[in-house]
């Protein structure tokens, strides 16, 4: 089996830790796949998850941008670990933050180690970002999000696989709700700051992806997908087929997953 442990930060709502936990371990026993060890952590308010990362950054020395969810997972102790804000689900109906841990779940089974969160540049965006004059950590930028995007599709792909589809699919139209990121767009001036933007906007598209596949989820993901690439279509030529051809030679395997699409991604951008 696996080793759990949980860790609260300020005053956790016991019954909603319950549910939390119940989600998580529901992901393990429908597929019959545990990580051998997983830590919780679980915050009563925004800023104590804030807090809590903020000090493993400076730990870590990382240069990666800090970005807060109400549910969250990363290995940078070498060990899977997921983190949930109760604030922060407080405001979403439960079964969009209960697709979110189960989102989450999946990440400790598939990303649950180092290797996952820190990893070297591809020579192909080393090359890109020396054509394009960013530096070393506009290329982090870029790759940070080129990573997240592989993770997040590799994710709904599994959970499609074990028949989650229905449980986590108004997390996943929640995701796809992004006026602000669009209209933030529209401000920009910069290539790489365009750049950054769509690959963050490419994250919640990208786990959408798996639903192509799914006959009776096919339309409303399509239209939301094609109605967000319009936004962009004036500076970078996205489309949806552009996109299903590049997730359609996705293996599986992360590094070749990541190397494939940072080399594919970075030619609609290259200019």
């Amino acid at each position: 089996m696996y080793s759990l442990r949980i860790f609260r930060y300020g005053d956790i709502d016991r019954r909603l830790e319950r549910k939390i936990i119940e989600y998580i371990k529901n992901v393990f026993e429908k597929t019959s796949i545990y990580p051998s060890y997983l830590e919780i952590y679980l915050y009563e308010r925004e800023i104590d998850l804030e807090s809590h990362l903020y000090k493993d950054r400076i730990k870590f020395n990382s240069h990666q941008p800090m970005e807060l969810y109400f549910a969250m997972h990363d290995a940078y102790y070498g060990w899977p670990r997921i983190h949930v804000c109760l604030e922060m689900i407080k405001k979403l109906n439960e079964d969009i933050w209960s697709g979110g841990v189960k989102h989450e779940a999946a990440h400790s089974i598939l990303h649950g180690s180092l290797e996952y969160y820190m990893f070297r540049i591809p020579e192909n965006l080393m090359r890109f970002c020396r054509y394009m004059r960013y530096n070393n950590d506009i290329c982090i930028s870029i790759l940070h999000k080129i990573s997240l995007i592989v993770k997040d599709y590799q994710v709904t792909d599994f959970l499609l696989k074990y028949g989650f589809g229905d449980e986590i699919y108004p997390f996943t139209l929640y995701n796809l709700e992004l006026e602000d990121e669009i209209g933030i767009y529209r401000t920009l001036m910069k290539d790489y700051q365009k750049i950054i933007l769509i690959l963050t906007i490419l994250k919640p598209v990208g786990a959408s992806i798996p639903y192509l596949l799914v006959s009776r989820f096919r339309d409303e993901i399509s239209n939301r997908i094609e109605n967000i690439f319009k936004n962009f279509q004036p500076d970078y030529q996205l489309d949806i087929n552009i996109l299903l051809n590049l997730f359609d030679k996705m293996t599986g395997d992360f590094k070749n997953d990541l190397e494939y699409f940072s080399k594919k991604i970075l030619k609609i951008f290259r200019k």
